[in-house]
């Protein structure tokens, strides 16, 4: 009876290993779509504030 047990319960064993592993990867690639999408986001921020700054000093010299 036990030598049913111990393949169930290493089957169980290497189920939950694997879907940890699957979480991990998945939490990997979302950290670096957010690092993406937060250099995008500060790009666009420095974009926008050096027009601003050039049309605001265009104002200051007219």
């Amino acid at each position: 009876m036990d030598r049913y047990y111990i393949p169930t319960r290493l089957q169980e064993e290497k189920a939950r290993l694997e879907e940890a592993r699957r979480l991990r990867e998945e939490q990997m690639e979302l950290k670096k779509q957010q690092e993406l999408n937060n250099g995008l986001v500060n790009n666009a921020q420095l974009e926008r504030q050096a027009q601003n700054s050039s049309t605001t000093g265009t104002t200051y010299r007219e």
